[in-house]
């Protein structure tokens, strides 16, 4: 039996309710922060919020996106690498979704609050407008 295949048992075994499977992946949590933080997240409470928020993701503690097809992250390890670097580069995408913020939503549907919102543009007034009229009487004289 490989590593990935003992790792992806591993797994199994612990989205299946094992308490010492899951209390081996809890017990790289400490890796999971110090690879945060080599890759440039704040230290202290910052990094292990990111890590405590993906672990519980990885078993379902918290509803996902509806984009998700689980809602336990840790189902999305297939076994074809190594379980902590699985875990090291989620935990590292989980760290940036966290930073960038919640998506833009759509606008609001709501006519209401539409027309609190003014959406014809400004009048843009350059100078010399009547450029176009000069530059046609122009044309105009060199015609006749």
């Amino acid at each position: 039996m490989s590593t990935n295949d003992e790792d992806l048992a591993l797994a199994t075994r612990a989205l299946s309710g094992d308490e010492q499977a899951a209390n081996a992946i809890y017990g790289l949590r400490p890796q999971l922060v110090s690879y945060l933080i080599s890759k440039g997240a704040p230290s202290g409470n910052v990094a292990e919020d990111v890590v405590a928020d993906f672990l519980g993701e990885c078993f379902g503690a918290y509803e996902r996106s509806v984009r998700a097809t689980t809602n336990r992250r840790l189902e999305m390890y297939k076994g074809k690498g190594p379980l902590i670097a699985w875990l090291k580069r989620s935990c590292w995408h989980k760290f940036i979704e966290i930073t960038r913020g919640p998506p833009i939503g759509p606008l609001p549907v709501d006519g209401d609050e539409l027309d609190s919102i003014d959406i014809r543009p400004n009048p843009v007034r350059r100078a010399g407008t009547d450029r176009a009229n000069r530059c046609g009487a122009g044309i105009r004289l060199f015609r006749t």
